[in-house]
């Protein structure tokens, strides 16, 4: 059927969106308008519907009060600032996945401020529909699947769009585990695209630690949090998948002890 033609596009879509050289604007405003579509929202049962309504508001408040009242401690790599500063600068984002909680409130800093286009890579399952409908409301875009649901579907929308000037973000452990182990699908973007991998992570000094497989962190309100974006990597052409899966999981689980010797400081 192919995408819907960019004269539907709702006027609100019209130039709020930064356009890489070489893309349109009817291009890109096809694009929003596919990304912003959700059919399979349209047919879950009323419960279905009030309950993700619900809970991903509260779920959206509560990661905005929680960082309101927390003492904040920031890093970001030179390189990496120097990366998220230029607007025609792609990139992808990894984080693992029991930091999401936090770290994807700096979200609208980087859409509405520095005028990056972010596309979460979110699994199919019910419980990921209140972080992909928080992580909509803070003006970022949302690709559903995973490496057990979807996965295929998912890898094909992430590089059509990063073609278009997208930066994926991803949780190369998701969606269930095992923790802290980087699957095929980051290093396998990572290569396609040839786009830079900037680590992002957070720890708090007081927290909640769930009794989920990847022992999700909450931070308890008024706690110390620190959050950092790592240097960038790159995968070299000439790494294997299986070197990447490593090489990344070295980086991250880096990054994972530089934020907790940062929350230290």
């Amino acid at each position: 059927m192919g995408l819907p033609k960019a004269k539907n596009v709702p006027k609100e879509y019209i130039g709020r969106y930064p356009i890489p050289p070489g893309i349109s604007v009817e291009q890109m405003n096809e694009a929003i308008l596919d990304l912003r579509n959700h059919p399979e929202r349209k047919f879950l049962p009323l419960k279905k519907k009030l309950q993700f309504a619900l809970g991903s508001k509260i779920m959206e408040r509560s990661i905005v009060l929680t960082y309101l009242s927390c003492k904040q401690k920031f890093h970001c790599d030179v390189k990496t600032q120097e990366i998220l500063d230029n607007p025609n600068q792609q990139f992808i984002i990894a984080l693992w996945h029991n930091r999401l909680f936090y770290t994807i409130y700096s979200l609208p800093f980087y859409v509405a401020i520095k005028g990056h286009n972010i596309l979460a890579i979110i699994s199919e399952s019910d419980d990921a529909e209140y972080i992909a409908r928080v992580t909509e409301m803070w003006g970022a875009f949302t690709a559903r699947g995973s490496s057990t649901r979807g996965g295929k579907k998912a890898l094909k929308r992430i590089l059509k769009y990063a073609k278009m000037g997208f930066c994926p973000l991803i949780t190369p452990d998701g969606p269930r585990g095992p923790k802290y182990e980087v699957k095929e699908g980051l290093p396998t973007i990572a290569r396609l695209t040839k786009l830079p991998i900037v680590p992002m992570c957070f720890d708090a000094n007081r927290k909640w630690v769930l009794n989920s497989w990847d022992h999700f962190i909450i931070p308890k309100p008024f706690s110390t949090v620190a959050l950092s974006y790592g240097e960038p990597i790159y995968i070299p052409a000439s790494m294997s998948i299986k070197e990447a899966q490593s090489f990344l999981r070295q980086k991250m689980m880096d990054q994972v002890e530089f934020t907790e010797r940062l929350l230290k400081t």
